[in-house]
């Protein structure tokens, strides 16, 4: 490689300060989307747990309903207070009459 006075090493210079500054400001951009995104799957994560929780209320209270419902159909007998009397009957169908 044979230099013709100093004006090639100063461009050659220059071509790697502007490599270094584009290579800088890539690694700022990518840090900075790393970053975004990661507050973004947190949000959704927290979002998620939310979800799951009230998920597994409804669950319960599903299944809550479905027994009562499942006890009074095979019993014959209807939900009352505390205070008054509930029948049982043996014969379901003989209960609802």
């Amino acid at each position: 490689m044979v230099f013709e006075g100093r004006t090639q090493p100063a461009l050659l210079v220059l071509v790697f300060a502007a490599v270094c500054v584009m290579s800088a400001m890539a690694l700022v951009y990518t840090k900075h989307e790393a970053r975004k995104l990661f507050v973004e799957l947190e949000g959704l994560s927290h979002e998620r747990d939310e979800l799951n929780i009230e998920w597994g209320q409804l669950q319960i209270e599903q299944s809550t309903w479905a027994t009562h419902a499942r006890r009074s159909h095979w019993t014959g007998c209807r939900w009352y207070g505390p205070n008054q009397p509930k029948y049982l009957s043996s014969n379901v169908h003989e209960a609802r009459s």
